[in-house]
């Protein structure tokens, strides 16, 4: 199982990325994706979030391993939102697993 994780960076770039290891250098990650914001089609006025290669000139699923800096990469860590992680997980072709909601219909 994949060890999936969004953080900010210290630059302020909102990122989401496969946990590999931890080395003396820092925390190392593969497929990382960046989160913008980006004006809603469906809703005018209103915004949206859309993903971008992160960095921006990295190649997607090019299995690149970044290295954050220990004491200077990472901002903090937070738990990704369930979209986020199914869009992510699309975006790299993972299997995605559909919720443990129950929908009900009248």
């Amino acid at each position: 199982m994949t060890d999936v994780r969004m953080f900010r960076t210290i630059g302020g770039e909102d990122v989401i990325a496969e946990y590999v290891k931890t080395t003396e250098q820092g925390d190392v990650f593969i497929n990382a994706i960046q989160l913008v914001i980006v004006p809603s089609r469906e809703r005018p006025g209103e915004q949206s979030y859309a993903f971008s290669p992160y960095p921006q000139y990295a190649q997607p699923e090019s299995k690149a391993e970044i290295t954050f800096n220990a004491n200077l990469g990472i901002q903090f860590y937070i738990t990704p939102d369930e979209q986020f992680l199914d869009q992510y997980n699309k975006v790299f072709g993972k299997i995605v697993t559909p919720s443990q909601k129950i929908f009900t219909g009248k």
